[in-house]
């Protein structure tokens, strides 16, 4: 298994999705359909070895497939497929450019950002304060002192 294989793979039973979500980012989702699930496995558990993140799925009709929708793995894996496609090289290529252009807003926080953050917060800063200040989603911060999952680097 390597990434000229998936790549080759791709080309013939891929599918590169772009799901515009009216108020959110925009969502790259890519997909591999095949209808004997053991080679879909055999690709995930390549995929893992790099950290790229997917699952296999079986439809009601008996096809299976493997999706990627967690855009650091989408990103991950379409770089690495990018140099060896060729039908679907161009959906590549744009998939790229909009990941590369969502709002840095949502990017993922490292430990110390995210301490200078509650320092600034225990200041008595607002939400709107520190999303101009850290250049953040205030829907981001309120999850962030709310408990909810932040994705750290």
């Amino acid at each position: 298994m390597n990434y000229q294989y998936i790549a080759g793979f791709f080309d013939g039973e891929g599918n590169i999705c772009i799901k515009n979500r009216k108020g959110r980012q925009p969502q790259t989702v890519c997909t591999i359909v095949q209808k004997k699930s053991k080679v879909l496995y055999d690709i995930q558990k390549y995929l893992e070895t790099g950290d790229i993140r997917s699952s296999v799925l079986m439809r009601k009709n008996g096809v299976s497939y493997l999706q990627m929708a967690h855009t650091d793995s989408v990103l991950k894996f379409l770089e690495n497929i990018r140099p060896h496609l060729i039908v679907k090289l161009d959906e590549c290529k744009n998939a790229l450019k909009v990941i590369s252009e969502r709002d840095k807003r949502y990017r993922k926080a490292s430990d110390g950002e995210i301490t200078k953050i509650a320092k600034d917060r225990e200041k008595g800063l607002s939400l709107s304060e520190l999303a101009t200040k850290y250049e953040r989603d205030k829907s981001w911060l309120w999850k962030l002192f709310n408990g909810r999952t932040i994705h750290k680097i």
